[in-house]
């Protein structure tokens, strides 16, 4: 194991001080004809050989060292070179420099690039000569991988090399936007902003970066700055059958102005009063303001405030038997029709808006620094049903179902329903308000004040909404030095405090007048202890009205810091780098309710759990020539858990979950890459070894008959592949893109569980055992081949084909414990034991996708239309995910041995991919 005291060492071992003189230059290259940015020119120095391509909106920042009396080469296929010498005046300005190029007459062709990720594109001559400088990969060419698998492979749910997302990193002006809580990356906070979020710089693996020590997967940097949007005044409206039906969208940026203020706004509205899935509508506004002041040549100082208020309602999974039934691989048990209006009992809502204030300071031509501050605050709503010594609401519950049915006649009455009453499949919202108003009821001694008492209409069916209030705080500093040519040394320091408030409060009475706040599990379960079912023991049979709180109310918080520091070494044949991070993580959960079931440790503040938190990264590219690279790089991490999954129940106390340790991750990747104007092929294997991974469930135990918390520590896991991707222009108009990954996903131990009940201290550890099991969730297998025409009279086409397998079913690992796979419970090579021990692969997928667009100009002015067709043979029958349901059927008194334990009753849930679904969108661009 890797200690902190040789990650220490390793990180801050210095070389000397370099003298040359590094200089910057930053600007745009535009088409003589329309003024338009060109993305994807090539500017390179002609006496050191080095090259940078421009964006897709035409800008570039170029460093080298050397005499400013220099000479630069712009090339772009379809357009005449342009030699610049520069000029004293333009090194280190903060003014851009504008080049424009004139078209090729006698090249009829466009280019048209798909490319997202700014890029260096390296010389298109390659030589062994020893006296030429080879271009550096660590910053080379679009991904030809990356590039098409991120998009063309998101049907399936493909995961790049099977990693979770809390292993991928997103960064808003320097600012991670991971949640603290869960790791995960929560795209609807700032979505609906695409025109002010297409600044993006990204890279996937171990390679280094200037912004952050880095994830395990992808990392990302999207840069708001006002004063690096571009220009313009955009307007564009698109339909969709996706989740929202509609959007309009209007972007005004004003660039740098000859003042040094830079003003960036952008608005959207998404809206469907329903979506793919019946009984699902969607409501989201996004906006956005940046304003950027140029101080002077050495510090700009801009805020950033974003957010997108959102509202939205679900669909679930469901098991087969019910899509069967409606023939509907879409079906939705959320909603029913109350008032003749469809209703929806499963509503999303959130808005938690971003401030971000940064200051970028070039101390002098070698250092520079950014030191950023963003505050986020707002709330996370999700309503559903919740009920009292009722029967269950849910229309695809168990017993409803004909499977579910005590008796053949049974079953052939409730298919019956299924098939020919469309409110049986509904929620029946007029029976749960009929209930209701009949419910004439009393509590005594209210919120335990004696002869207090309330009478009314008591609600046993409500809607219920759990909330969270969420407080983040973040510091960032980053600096970079330029020491020399060769060699630049970037850091930074990181601080983050996290508060998320959870809770529930009643969202609708349905009929009623009050709701009794009563835990009716633990008033079954524990009838001899009167406070058991108090969920809030200061104020026992609490009645709640509409928007009170009841049943529980948390916080989670969250501290903490880390530090980074990264050396990147340029040589002639090699490239290498070292860095390395480390903090500290202290997590901690603090009650507002003292839970009658536990008293004395659900109240307050629980313990801090304080881990340290360090990690390694380095690698070597080997540069045969300026078109053959071999690379290897290597990671080891050591990350804090996730708070979500420490604690046992952080509903109703502060028990933290036996054996937490750090999750310790060694990665290896390494392989080649061919890189030249025509042709771009990567191949690069990886090996990727978790331990002591650590997660949380609850669910109901028939075992046990009640509901349960399931913490797993020590999972191992190793994931392991190969990625393959090629990039072929066979013209100026065709082009050749394939991918494939090829990945081998594996549980690799047989971990330890802690099962608690959630009513009593009752605890029992067992193993489980799933080594050897495949990992779920993505699939292992996935290819993708694209064809692309890009037609000089300004449209494009592009179409795909892509195939996945080796895709898993979500496992349920109790399934793999004593307490169900028992010999003295299932018979041990039965239908039955294969059944519960066997893990469900889903079939191979196989879609086709249509993308493409054309442009007009009038004037000075765009209009770009765009066209994406995905799933075009409308397969319906790709499942995308699913889960075992926790539930088993237990029956001890059964007479045979294979009988008395059986998931029969309760069958998977799937998610099935899209049919056919497209997305127009028609743009105006001044």
């Amino acid at each position: 194991m890797i200690r902190p005291i040789f990650l220490i060492a390793l990180l801050f071992f210095s070389f000397q001080l370099f003298s040359q003189s590094v200089f910057r230059i930053n600007g745009i290259v535009k088409e003589a004809d329309d003024n338009q940015g060109i993305a994807g020119a090539t500017l390179t120095v002609k006496s050191i050989r080095t090259s940078v391509e421009t964006d897709d909106i035409g800008s570039f920042k170029l460093e080298f060292t050397g005499d400013y009396s220099i000479e630069i080469l712009i090339q772009k296929e379809g357009y005449l070179d342009k030699t610049y010498t520069l000029q004293p005046a333009d090194l280190n300005s903060s003014t851009p420099i504008i080049f424009v190029l004139n078209r090729d007459p006698a090249f009829s062709g466009r280019i048209h690039s798909t490319g997202t990720i700014p890029t260096i594109s390296i010389d298109e001559e390659s030589s062994s000569d020893g006296s030429q400088e080879i271009s550096s990969l660590l910053s080379a060419s679009r991904d030809p991988f990356i590039s098409t698998a991120s998009y063309n492979l998101g049907v399936f749910r493909f995961n790049l090399r099977g990693y979770d997302a809390e292993y991928n990193t997103i960064l808003l002006n320097g600012i991670q936007m991971n949640d603290p809580e869960n790791g995960v990356l929560v795209f609807g906070e700032w979505g609906g902003l695409n025109d002010v979020l297409r600044n993006t710089t990204a890279n996937f693996g171990l390679s280094p970066m200037s912004y952050s020590f880095g994830n395990l997967g992808s990392n990302t940097i999207i840069n708001l700055r006002a004063s690096e949007q571009r220009k313009t005044i955009r307007a564009s409206y698109a339909i969709s059958n996706r989740s929202y039906r509609n959007r309009i969208m209007a972007t005004y940026n004003t660039g740098k102005m000859a003042n040094g203020w830079s003003i960036s706004s952008s608005a959207s509205y998404r809206w469907a009063q329903e979506g793919y899935a019946e009984g699902t509508f969607y409501k989201s506004i996004s906006y956005f303001l940046g304003i950027e002041k140029e101080i002077n040549n050495n510090h700009s100082l801009g805020i950033t405030i974003l957010g997108a208020p959102n509202e939205r309602g679900k669909s679930n999974g469901s098991v087969q038997e019910a899509y069967d039934l409606t023939d509907n691989p879409y079906y939705n048990a959320n909603w029913g029709y109350q008032n003749g209006v469809k209703r929806n009992s499963r509503v999303g809502s959130s808005h938690k808006p971003i401030g971000i204030l940064r200051h970028d300071w070039r101390i002098n031509k070698n250092v520079s620094l950014t030191n950023v501050v963003s505050y986020q605050t707002g709330f996370e709503s999700n309503t559903r049903l919740d009920w009292y010594n009722a029967r269950d609401p849910r229309p695809d519950y168990y017993k409803y179902l004909p499977s579910g049915a005590s008796s053949p006649s049974g079953s052939i009455i409730l298919k019956d329903h299924w098939l020919n009453d469309a409110s049986w499949r509904q929620v029946n919202w007029d029976y749960m308000y009929q209930v209701n108003r009949d419910k004439n009821e009393t509590v005594y001694n209210v919120d335990g004040i004696a002869g207090n008492q309330v009478s009314g209409r008591r609600s046993y069916y409500i809607l219920e909404d759990q909330r969270s209030d969420n407080k983040i705080f973040n510091y960032s500093s980053t600096a970079q030095a330029v020491l020399s040519e060769r060699w630049v040394i970037n850091g930074g320091i990181n601080y983050q405090r996290y508060n998320a408030n959870y809770y529930r409060v009643v969202d609708d009475l349905l009929g009623g007048e009050y709701f009794l706040d009563i835990d009716k599990f633990a008033e079954r379960d524990l009838a001899s202890n009167k406070d058991a079912a108090q969920p809030n023991l200061d104020k026992p049979n609490h009645v709640v009205r509409e928007g009170d709180r009841y049943g529980f109310d948390y916080d989670l918080n969250v501290q903490s810091y880390n530090a980074w520091l990264q050396n990147v070494i340029t040589l002639r044949k090699v490239d290498v780098f070292i860095s390395g991070s480390i903090g500290q993580n202290t997590s901690w959960r603090k009650g507002n309710f003292r839970n009658g079931r536990f008293p004395e440790f659900s109240l307050g503040e629980s313990t801090k759990n304080t881990f340290l938190e360090y990690g390694v990264k380095g690698g070597l590219t080997y540069k045969i020539d300026g078109r053959n690279y071999i690379l290897g790089n290597f990671g080891y991490f050591s990350q804090a858990p996730l708070v979500k999954n420490i604690y046992t129940s952080p509903r109703t106390r502060n028990a933290i979950a036996p054996l937490l340790s750090n999750e310790k991750i060694l990665s290896l990747e390494g392989g080649y890459q061919y890189v030249a104007p025509k042709l771009k092929v990567k191949l690069i294997g990886y090996l990727t070894n978790f331990e002591d991974r650590t997660t949380r469930t609850s669910f109901f135990n028939d075992v046990d008959g009640t509901f349960v918390n399931f913490n797993m520590t020590g999972i191992n896991q190793q994931n392991a592949g190969v990625e393959i991707g090629t990039e072929i222009n066979l013209s100026s108009k065709w082009r050749i893109n394939g991918v494939a990954s090829i990945g081998r996903y594996l549980y690799a131990n047989n971990p330890l569980v802690t099962i608690s009940n959630d009513n009593d201290l009752i605890v029992k550890k067992l193993v489980v055992y799933q080594k050897g099991y495949r990992v779920e969730n993505t699939p292992q297998e996935a290819y993708s081949l694209s064809v692309s025409y890009n037609s000089p009279k300004y449209w494009f086409i592009t179409v795909s084909g892509n195939y996945a397998r080796k895709a898993y079913l979500d496992m349920n690992p109790y399934r793999r414990t004593i307490d169900i796979a028992n010999p003295e419970l299932v018979e041990p090579g039965s239908p039955n034991w294969y059944r519960i021990l066997n893990q469900e692969e889903f079939a191979p997928a196989f879609t086709l996708d249509l993308f493409g667009g054309k442009s007009w100009k009038i004037k000075k002015n765009y209009i770009n239309l765009n066209v994406g067709i995905n799933n075009i043979l409308n397969n319906r029958t790709i499942k995308t995910g699913g889960y075992e349901q926790a539930r088993v059927d237990y029956n001890l008194t059964a007479n045979s041995s294979d009988a008395k334990v059986d998931i029969g009753k309760f069958p998977p849930k799937y998610f099935y991919a899209y049919g056919i679904n497209y997305f127009i969108s028609l743009g105006f661009r001044i």
